[in-house]
């Protein structure tokens, strides 16, 4: 899995072009941030909070792929870790660093579940996000600002400088 330079919505036909990241967060207060894909990764629904994150227009977000928000900082290895385990029906949790329309970023705490039928076969995906403490954005970004993130599901984070 790779971060394209644009999206294509499958729902519009619509190129969406993915913006240059700004050195600048954006945070939320407050709320729970859900979405949930289809087993291609395809965003079927997403609540008003990760609108708000994501800074799309909510026709823009449904239809599109579940990388939409995803930050340049992002590794494709994490990326095929996340998607690996959750194809598995294991799911995913841990610190990602999402990317905003607007080309400002924030850091969520994210926890992916996968949705199975009675048979193991994978439905899709509900992926719930809170902000983060700015605590723990001061802890990741301090001193040393972290260039890339990897995450494997038994050891949690891991911020390589």
């Amino acid at each position: 899995m790779q971060i394209r330079d644009y999206i294509v919505n499958v729902r519009t036909g619509k190129k969406l072009i993915r913006p240059k990241p700004i050195d600048e967060k954006f945070h939320i207060q407050r709320g729970i941030m859900i979405t949930e894909c289809d087993p291609k990764g395809i965003i079927t629904y997403a609540n008003k909070k990760f609108v708000e994150l994501a800074g799309y227009d909510k026709e823009e977000i449904i239809g599109s792929p579940y990388s939409l928000t995803c930050h340049p900082d992002t590794t494709t290895e994490m990326l095929q870790t996340i998607w690996e385990n959750i194809k598995a029906g294991r799911g995913w949790s841990g610190y990602l660093k999402k990317l905003r329309k607007d080309g400002r970023y924030c850091w969520v705490e994210l926890v992916i579940r996968p949705k199975v039928d009675q048979n193991g076969t994978l439905l899709g995906f509900t992926a719930i996000r809170k902000s983060l403490p700015l605590k723990i954005v001061r802890d990741i970004e301090s001193n040393m600002r972290p260039k890339k993130c990897r995450f494997t599901p038994s050891h949690g984070p891991e911020v390589l400088w």
